[in-house]
């Protein structure tokens, strides 16, 4: 496909008609925008093996944190939710730190009140999962399938689940893989859907790729509202 041909797909909405070479592009800028998110919030779980963290995590101001921003994290949802198609024209920034700082925080608490290390092990298999994506959409020595990412996503995980169980990781790795698992076939599914169609609650542009990781999380909230 000739580079005018391109050019007139940018800053439309995806469709049936949207060439692989576009959605290649945007799955390859959408998962370098998710990569350091992921990498924070997995920083922020780590923390709580640090005495001194850990020991705040067990204090009533925690507790009081983990709540305000559990209602933050709901109010700023609700409103993104039900504005959506005033807001994604403009600076979305806020509510990506809003998130990574929420989801960083909550996670953390929990990991620390549960004091096992499931988090921290999903985490690694949507890491793994985040660079196989990354390097594939990279390549261009084979063309852009996405059954082939599917493929190439889940046997990633699957290779990290048995690198885990052979250091002798086990308590919690199977429990995460299998988390991790249904995590993933639902960003998979969700992102076929939004590269592949326009007939969407939140629909998206083929240059929107810093929007497309909360899209992808107003997704999972659009299922409540839906039932």
């Amino acid at each position: 496909m000739n580079s005018i041909s391109l050019l007139e797909q940018n800053h439309a909405y995806f469709n049936v008609n949207t060439s692989n070479e576009v959605k290649r592009l945007f799955l390859n800028k959408m998962y370098i925008n998710l990569l350091p998110k992921l990498c924070i919030i997995g920083l922020f779980i780590s923390t709580k093996n640090n005495s001194y963290i850990d020991l705040f995590l067990k204090t009533s101001f925690a507790d009081g944190l983990f709540v305000i921003l559990f209602y933050v994290l709901l109010i700023s949802t609700a409103m993104l939710y039900c504005n959506y198609n005033d807001i994604s024209s403009y600076d979305i920034k806020p509510y990506t730190c809003i998130y990574t700082l929420c989801f960083s925080y909550l996670l953390t608490y929990l990991s620390s009140l549960s004091n096992i290390y499931f988090f921290e092990y999903c985490i690694v298999y949507l890491l793994s999962f985040n660079l196989s994506v990354i390097t594939y959409t990279y390549q261009k020595l084979y063309r852009f399938n996405y059954t082939t990412l599917i493929k190439i996503s889940f046997t990633t995980e699957f290779l990290i689940f048995i690198i885990l169980t052979f250091l002798n990781y086990v308590d919690y790795s199977l429990s995460a893989y299998l988390t991790s698992s249904i995590i993933t076939t639902y960003l998979v599914w969700d992102t076929e859907s939004m590269i592949t169609s326009n007939n969407r609650k939140f629909n998206i542009k083929t240059n929107q790729y810093f929007l497309a990781p909360i899209v992808l999380y107003l997704d999972i909230f659009n299922v409540f509202s839906w039932i």
